[in-house]
């Protein structure tokens, strides 16, 4: 980068994938606030889990805090707890196991009564339904 690329350039306001590319290799954390270095060490984690080198896991963890930080920082955001997503995760794997006739079998494996398969089924549906109408809308 040249020296006047690199006054024209603005941390404060330029896009966050202009930030990323700026930033190169550097993932020093030391001014990031508490929650953004949570968020990394949880992503770095995922990462290495995954099977990335450790600097690579590094990167890739502070290029999506970057974006996350980019996306939500500043607003009042309230992302579900693990139940809560769980649920969602289970209610989608019983829509998909669904055969048309096997509720009672669902309730059972599931551990749930067979009036609530019915109305997470019903559920499921118009999320599926909507989404199907919305893709209509989108490609006509």
């Amino acid at each position: 980068m040249t020296q006047q690329q690199a006054t024209m350039f603005d941390a404060l306001t330029c896009d966050p994938m202009e930030l990323i590319d700026q930033l190169g290799d550097d993932v020093d954390l030391r001014k990031w606030p508490e929650r953004l270095h949570q968020l990394f060490e949880i992503l770095r984690a995922f990462n290495l889990r995954r099977g990335m080198s450790a600097d690579q896991a590094s990167l890739d963890a502070r290029d999506r805090c970057i974006l996350i930080g980019d996306y939500l920082g500043g607003r009042p955001y309230n992302l579900p707890r693990g139940d809560a997503l769980r649920i969602a995760l289970r209610d989608k794997q019983i829509f998909l196991e669904f055969t048309g006739a096997n509720h009672e079998e669902l309730a059972d494996r599931y551990g749930l009564d067979v009036t609530h398969i019915y109305r997470i089924l019903r559920q499921q549906r118009r999320l599926y339904q909507a989404k199907l109408q919305g893709q209509l809308f989108n490609n006509g």
